[in-house]
Formats: structure tokens, C-alpha cells, sequence
């Protein structure tokens, strides 16, 4: 992953976690004014710096979802369903995907590349795209259960240390197996289906 693209994923992950961090120990309110003010001025560093807006603008709205969601449960235990939830969702669609013989990070990768899935005739590409699917389940599996538990047990204060230990890190492990199962494919495609 370029160096850029690693840096707009850390600005996009900032104001989720500094949202995450002052809510729970300082309630809603002061979170999303802080939350806003902390990517306020990372969309006006990336502005001048010349890099996209995108992904901050996109985490703003997510934090807007998520504390409208908290306002509406009455809790500010309220802002970590979502993430959670999703955690859940997304898990079992990757674990499905893999069942049915469709491995969800091939998939995304074929329609991005606007090609047929050939990865699929190919044994070790598959296997490939099925280890990054399972790796990225098993990523979204550990969020839902860690974070899942620690919220049962009302500990907010652990639950956002460890939200916000459990986010970027574990993408970007996720990722780098995501990039390895793409690069053994591409490898594969440029020698062995050809043949």
C-alpha cells in the first residue's frame, strides 16, 4: 500500500478515535464537538497538502451516524453498536462467501477489475483469495466478540481503549494478507493462465 493511501487511512481513523476516547469520558456532547473540530482540521491539512478529503468527510459522517444512534438509545454505551453490528454483518457475509465457493475479497477484486473471476479455475489463487476472505472475517469476528463481551459488561472505558486498539492495527494486518493473496493471484494470472 502506498505511503499516501496509509496516511489517509490514519486521518480517516483519527477523528473516529478521538470521538470514541472523549465520549466515553466525557459524554456525547463534548465527543462529536471534538470529533468535528479534530477532522475540521484534518480536512483543512489534507486541503492544503493537496491530498483527498474523502475519507475524512466519510468518517464524519460515520461518526454522525453513530452518535445519532447513542442519542436515540438514551446511552453513550450507544456509540459502539454500530461498529459492533458491523463487525457481525460483515463477518458472516465473508464467512458465507467463502462457503458457497465465492470468496468475497476475489470478488470485490474481479469487479474492480472489471474482469471474470478466472482466479477461480486457478487452485492457488483461490486458495489464496479464500485465506485473505477468512483473514478478514476472522478480523471482524475478534471486534465483534472482544468488543461485544466488554459492552455486555458495561465497561466502557476498556471497551473504547480496546475499540480503538482493534481498529487501525487490525486492518492493516487484514490488508497486508489482502495485498499477498492479490499479488499471488496476479502472479499466477500473468504466468499460469496463460499457459
Amino acid at each position: 500500500m502506498r505511503r499516501g493511501r496509509v496516511e489517509e487511512l490514519v486521518a480517516s481513523a483519527v477523528p473516529s478515535a478521538v470521538f470514541v476516547a472523549v465520549t466515553t469520558w466525557s459524554g456525547l456532547v463534548v465527543g462529536v464537538l471534538v470529533a468535528a473540530a479534530t477532522a475540521l482540521l484534518l480536512t483543512v491539512l489534507a486541503t492544503l497538502t493537496g491530498r483527498s478529503v474523502v475519507r475524512v468527510a466519510s468518517g464524519l459522517v460515520g461518526i454522525g451516524v453513530t452518535a445519532a444512534i447513542a442519542w436515540s438509545t438514551g446511552s453513550d454505551a450507544g456509540i459502539f453498536l454500530p461498529d459492533i453490528w458491523w463487525s457481525l454483518g460483515a463477518g458472516v457475509a465473508l464467512l458465507g462467501s467463502v462457503a458457497i465457493g465465492f470468496p468475497l475479497v476475489g470478488v470485490l477484486w474481479s469487479v474492480a477489475r472489471r474482469e471474470p473471476m478466472a482466479w477461480r479455475g486457478d487452485r492457488p489463487s483461490r486458495r489464496a483469495m479464500t485465506t485473505a476472505t477468512l483473514a478478514c472475517a476472522a478480523m471482524f469476528g475478534a471486534r465483534f466478540t472482544v468488543q461485544g463481551e466488554l459492552l455486555d459488561a458495561h465497561e466502557l472505558g476498556r471497551l473504547a481503549t480496546v475499540k480503538i486498539a482493534m481498529g487501525l492495527p487490525l486492518t492493516l494486518a487484514a490488508l497486508g494478507v489482502v495485498a499477498w493473496a492479490i499479488r499471488t493471484a496476479e502472479r499466477r494470472r500473468r504466468s499460469a493462465w496463460r499457459s
